[in-house]
């Protein structure tokens, strides 16, 4: 066996070249604070090791990550840099059977680095909507699930998978419906601002003058007592004092509008 390859429990550790080794396209997770990991390797050198199976893609690259890729993209800079040899501990383990498989690894393996709590809940709620997914996927297969004593229900069983408590995947299954409920109202408003007609400064004023000569009008006719049905625009039948309601809407409307964007300005 090579200087660089050990075996540790049936487990085969490698030094191998970061050049050789490629990022998980399924780890979604972002890579923050390299520079302090950077600083931290140059110190200490590289303190654990990073997990990945052996994998021809076509790109040169012979081993994919499943855990590490905070320290191999450090290590990529520090190289890059002449700061480091390249060379990372790596154990190396067989492909994952499935991509949910893999996903998996890929969360637990996340959850073991030094995580602020809003970013294990990330974590856990995305690792919930991967279990969901692949329970649906399995219904009306040979590998779907049977529920029995040991797991009784579909909380029980997506806490196994996650690596909490049912109890705890219900608690997560409540907030991320709140959430979700919260997203799309305010979607929805979103998307009703956006439908808002849009008027200029020099539309607003005309209209607001339009209006104004309609109800000066309309008052004559109050005035002279002329308050006989009258048609509006669209054909419809309308009274002297309904129309002149409507057209003194638009005017709180339109006088509203413009002051309302000066105070945005």
């Amino acid at each position: 066996m090579a200087l660089n390859d050990l075996m540790s429990n049936g487990v085969k550790t490698k030094k191998i070249h970061i050049d050789d080794i490629r990022l998980n396209k399924l780890n979604n997770y972002p890579l923050s604070e390299i520079e302090e990991l950077e600083k931290s390797i140059l110190e200490y050198g590289q303190l654990e090791n990073g997990i990945a199976y052996e994998e021809d893609c076509g790109d040169n690259k012979k081993y994919t990550l499943l855990s590490g890729h905070r320290r191999c993209t450090a290590i990529k800079h520090l190289y890059d840099k002449g700061l480091h040899d390249g060379m990372v501990d790596v154990r190396l383990e067989q492909k994952p059977s499935t991509i949910y498989e893999e996903k998996k690894k890929i969360n637990h393996a996340n959850l073991q680095r030094k995580l602020k709590p809003e970013e294990i809940q990330e974590i856990r709620k995305s690792a919930i909507n991967l279990a969901l997914q692949e329970f649906e996927r399995r219904k009306g297969t040979d590998e779907e699930i049977k529920f029995n004593n040991d797991c009784k229900n579909l909380s029980e069983w997506v806490g196994k998978e996650v690596g909490i408590s049912g109890r705890q995947v219900r608690t997560y299954l409540k907030q991320m419906k709140e959430e979700n409920n919260t997203n799309n109202k305010d979607n929805e408003n979103n998307k009703n601002e956006q439908e808002k007609p849009q008027y200029t400064r020099t539309q607003v004023i005309k209209e607001l003058l339009s209006i104004a000569r309609k109800i000066d009008k309309l008052n004559d006719k109050i005035t002279t007592n002329e308050l006989e049905i009258i048609f509006e625009g669209n054909g419809k039948k309308c009274s002297v004092s309904t129309l002149l309601n409507k057209e003194s809407e638009r005017f709180n409307f339109f006088a509203s509008y413009i002051e309302n964007n000066r105070k945005g300005e």
